[in-house]
């Protein structure tokens, strides 16, 4: 699953590890996975427990994902349209429209870490439904927003933790019924929620155009909603496995209080990876640039508005560049093939066309060109997200998958964290957006320049170690 992108790599580890892991041999991680909240020390479940509906009910939950992607995360990616012009109606400074938008996005990722023992403690269906009630409360209330610390409670706290509920719940579910058929759910899927990242910019200009700010935030809070019928229809997976035996909460012994919350978290978090140079810089390379990306999405609306361009001019743009995003994930593993490059050395070449096209948006003014820019843009964000997906599992252990993912998560939630002010600042004390560019090209760069560091010294290193074989033979 590609979208969003951190819930793209949760899955492709739930993916990996059913495939190649047996219930006797599983490890903890995978069995807590499997079963919920189940004590550590619990015997391995039986076989049939571990059966995939691959098809009947588990349509219904692809359909059900595809209903949280559209009118959750999709939606929510449009607001910096909505509040560009909240934004300017309220006058709010420019550093305080920066910490707001990147606060949003960095508190759903620090949120997805603790979501995801949430789903294993109380199971993916009332989670879900917590996460859609708080997004589309978050939307609501940030109509009624007037100030910086409300945006940062309402737009920032509430709309993002629900954001940050969702993802992993459908996620978690969705992977739950397929096994064999996950390649051909996830192109269903995607092809599904591809049309909103296109539509959903035209539709929210309109709602500005005959409702304002305010009543446009009330309406997509009430758009959201739709999720939460999909959430109604999270069946957990036993109640249809073939020949499966169901298991009751009274089965099994849940982890209680805050104490076991922690456990859980712990369990989640491999400090091992610490010890690990490469893969640190792996990680936090993966962050920076993640981070880079975010920021620049979250201020394209605002970059634009700064050219000229009217809020229906913007909405095109968007809509452009989420249709060629849409293309670019397609057309990924063709790339790959032709390159016959790596992930990573996949992930760097993008970076570097990312980079380009980025100083291009820094010399370009006309609406022509500008479009043209949409359609690099499109592309290369399809392409990034396909390889950002598979770095990280082509790079550690399968037993360190998804520690890896949420440490990489909250390194992107902290660094965004910083960010926000730092970008906010810059803005503030520059002559327009284009510094802003620079600098996150800048922050991209570094993610280059610290993989090149480290590829140079395990080259010279693993030369060292062959000049001394040579010596001693």
């Amino acid at each position: 699953m590609l979208v969003p992108e951190y819930s793209g790599m949760t899955r492709r580890a739930s993916s990996t590890s059913a495939t190649s892991t047996t219930p006797e041999q599983a490890p903890e991680s995978v069995e807590l996975e499997r079963k919920g909240a189940v004590e550590a020390d619990a015997p391995p479940p039986p076989a049939e427990d571990v059966v995939f509906p691959d098809g009947g009910y588990g349509w219904v939950i692809m359909a059900a994902f595809s209903v949280n992607t559209m009118f959750v995360v999709q939606l929510s990616m449009v607001f910096g349209l909505i509040l560009t012009e909240a934004f300017r109606e309220l006058d709010m400074p420019k550093t305080g429209v920066a910490t707001i938008m990147t606060f949003n996005q960095s508190f759903s990722l620090l949120f997805g870490l603790v979501s995801g023992s949430l789903v294993r403690r109380f199971g993916y269906r009332r989670v879900a439904v917590v996460g859609v009630v708080l997004a589309s409360c978050g939307m609501v209330l940030t109509a009624f927003s007037t100030s910086f610390m409300a945006f940062m409670v309402t737009y920032g706290v509430i709309m993002s933790a629900g954001a940050g509920l969702t993802t992993p719940a459908f996620s978690v579910a969705l992977n739950s019924y397929f096994k064999k058929r996950r390649s051909l759910v996830t192109g269903l899927a995607l092809g599904l929620t591809g049309a909103s990242g296109v539509l959903f910019p035209q539709i929210v200009s309109a709602m500005l155009k005959y409702l304002g700010s305010s009543w446009t935030c009330v309406g997509c809070g009430g758009l959201s909603l739709f999720a939460l019928v999909a959430a109604a229809f999270l069946d957990p997976v036993e109640q249809h496995r073939p020949h499966a035996v169901c298991h009751t909460a009274g089965g099994t012994t849940r982890e209680a209080g805050a104490a076991g919350l922690a456990r859980q978290l712990a369990r989640l978090l491999d400090l091992k990876l610490l010890g690990s140079g490469a893969t640190m810089v792996l990680l936090l390379g993966l962050a920076v640039s993640n981070m880079a990306e975010i920021t620049f999405k979250t201020m394209v609306p605002f970059i634009l508005a700064e050219r000229g361009q009217d809020r229906q001019s913007v909405a095109t743009f968007l809509s452009l560049t989420s249709g060629t995003a849409a293309l670019g994930k397609l057309a990924a593993p063709l790339l790959q093939a032709l390159a016959g490059l790596s992930s990573k050395g996949m992930y760097v070449a993008v970076l570097l066309v990312v980079i380009c096209a980025r100083v291009v948006l820094v010399l370009v003014t006309d609406y022509s060109s500008l479009l043209v820019l949409a359609v690099v843009l499109g592309v290369t964000k399809g392409v990034r997200a396909v390889f950002y997906n598979l770095v990280i599992p082509d790079h550690v252990h399968l037993e360190q998958l998804a520690p890896a993912i949420g440490l990489q998560a909250a390194f992107t939630g902290v660094f965004l964290l910083v960010n926000g002010p730092v970008i906010g600042v810059i803005r503030e004390n520059s002559s327009s957006y284009n510094v802003v560019i620079m600098t996150c090209n800048g922050i991209t760069a570094s993610c280059i320049l610290a993989w090149a560091v480290e590829l140079l010294v395990q080259v010279v290193r693993r030369r060292s170690k062959r000049s001394k074989a040579s010596r001693l033979a």
